[in-house]
């Protein structure tokens, strides 16, 4: 059995890439109405979220997608496919056991994007988004898989945890068709998807 503590810089790097490229392939829940909003709330977060949207679940099982999310992992995909428009936002969790920062999260996850650099890449600089007056740490990405482009925002966000000396991190990110937005249409929907997220605080 995987360790809930071990090497989340390496696991939640490999996942989030991972994930951002399944484009739905591991959907739990499919809804067919298409107006309205929904909550998730499950594993110690919340989103608010348009009920036009698919939403999937996975386990990071040790290091492949497989098993059910947990409270010390797991990833949640939203996606939805209209008029050609792409709308994918992602929340992924890992408890830790090494202290640290979003700021310091987000620096490894740039440095890990190397390994990756065939099908993902870094564009711009680190910015920062707001979640309820919280700074997010945040970098823009581009993605290719096949014939198909995409770009996106990756941001991440660093809480304690229930157990004393351990941490969580989340992996939040939002991807859409590379051309089909500019850079201030792609950080306003990954901002409206933020505000729509929400931390249970454990003390």
């Amino acid at each position: 059995m995987a360790d809930p503590t071990m090497n989340p810089r390496t696991l939640a790097l490999t996942m989030l890439v991972v994930a951002l490229f399944t484009c739905g392939m591991f959907w739990v829940n499919r809804s067919d109405i298409p107006l309205g909003y929904a909550r998730y709330e499950k594993y110690g977060f919340s989103l608010l979220y348009p009920k036009l949207m698919d939403v999937g679940e996975a386990g990071l099982s040790g290091f492949g997608l497989g098993s059910d999310p947990s409270d010390f992992m797991g990833l949640v995909q939203w996606q939805s496919y209209w008029e050609n428009r792409l709308d994918i936002f992602e929340v992924i969790w890992l408890v830790t056991s090494r202290a640290g920062s979003a700021q310091a999260e987000l620096e490894r996850f740039i440095a890990s994007v190397s390994q990756f650099d065939n099908v993902v890449r870094i564009t711009g600089e680190p910015f920062t988004a707001t979640l309820r007056g919280e700074e997010v740490e945040c970098i823009n990405i581009e993605l290719e898989e096949g014939d198909s482009a995409f770009s996106g925002v990756v941001g991440v966000m660093y809480r304690p945890w229930s157990s004393p000396g351990l941490d969580r991190v989340y992996f939040v990110a939002y991807v859409t068709f590379r051309g089909s937005a500019t850079e201030e249409q792609l950080h306003g929907s990954f901002q409206a998807y933020l505000d729509g997220f929400s931390i249970k605080e454990h003390g």
